[in-house]
């Protein structure tokens, strides 16, 4: 989902229903972080930079080991 309102929707209906197991969204927006934790997710992370890291494992990976000093 990329639409903040249905997140927190959906955050909000899994409270209300009783759920009480772990809720991890993602955001778009690092002003989304907080309004999906107050609406119940447990975790949010940030999107792009989740991107990033991935992204940046997978070019070491793509470069292997080195050597040198």
């Amino acid at each position: 989902m990329d639409d903040i309102e249905a997140k927190l929707i959906a955050a909000r209906t899994l409270r209300m229903r009783g759920f009480d197991g772990p809720i991890v969204s993602h955001a778009l927006y690092e002003d989304h972080v907080e309004q999906i934790k107050q609406a119940g997710a447990d975790e949010t992370y940030l999107t792009m930079q989740e991107a990033g890291r991935s992204l940046a494992d997978h070019a070491l990976e793509a470069i292997g080991p080195r050597t040198g000093a």
